[in-house]
């Protein structure tokens, strides 16, 4: 099918702007495509806030491995905590949260030696539950903000969003670090682009038949549209 557009994409680092890496998106020419286009450039446009600490998910090689994740969530809990003892929450009628959690590789991966069926580098789904709970609980859903967030300040918010960040990050990580070991051409890094409070548009009910293309099996380098919901996909929680 013919293109009908190339977008460039340039990520730049925000500690070293002159450090930036481009890619490029051949758009099929489709009607969905043409307006999921424009709402990108509109994005870009507009200088919407990326989330850039949420880009690269399932490296198994990267410094963002599970230690450093593990520390990253422990201290957005404790920034969660902090705010939680201002009372500032409990002032405005909401009862205390405080979470008495804490994270590790060793608590969230399993022991053993790595097969198919050995245990061995598989995620412990139980702790990585209880951190999406928490997120759910102070963030709440995308159309019914829990006023836990809308109370917090600035630091707060973003330990929050973090919970739901670091703890995709971390499931994706221990998959491809498992699937180095035991099928390294099954691993399935990706980059995700999110912009926050990001305009949305429904589907039309022709756009859902374009989900059957290729469905699941996904191409290293294609571009696929995201799901903008708060939570696991169908998918994630068929599989756990």
């Amino acid at each position: 099918m013919p293109s009908t557009h190339e977008i460039e994409i340039v990520l730049r680092n925000p500690e070293n702007k002159s450090d930036t890496l481009s890619y490029y998106i051949d758009v099929e020419d489709t009607d969905f495509n043409r307006r999921w286009l424009e709402l990108l450039k509109n994005n870009l446009r507009n200088k919407a806030h990326l989330e850039k600490n949420y880009c690269w998910l399932g490296w198994a090689d990267s410094p963002r491995d599970a230690d450093y994740l593990c520390r990253q969530i422990n201290l957005a809990i404790f920034q969660i905590n902090r705010f939680n003892s201002s009372n500032y929450w409990m002032v405005a009628g909401l009862a205390p949260y405080k979470i008495d959690d804490y994270f590790s590789p060793e608590l969230i991966i399993q022991a053993g030696e790595v097969g198919v069926d050995k245990p061995g580098l598989k995620l412990n789904h139980e702790p990585m539950n209880r951190l999406h709970r928490y997120f759910e609980d102070l963030q709440g859903e995308t159309w019914s903000i829990s006023p836990y967030y809308k109370l917090a300040d600035y630091e707060t918010k973003w330990a929050i969003r973090q919970l739901n960040d670091l703890c995709h990050e971390l499931e994706s990580w221990v998959l491809s670090n498992r699937k180095k070991v035991q099928a390294p051409e099954w691993q399935r890094p990706s980059q995700i682009t999110t912009f926050l409070n990001a305009p949305r548009q429904d589907l039309h009910d022709e756009d859902y038949e374009l989900f059957q293309k290729n469905g699941y099996d996904r191409e290293f380098g294609g571009v696929y549209l995201h799901w903008a919901q708060v939570g696991k996909t169908q998918f994630e929680v068929f599989r756990d």
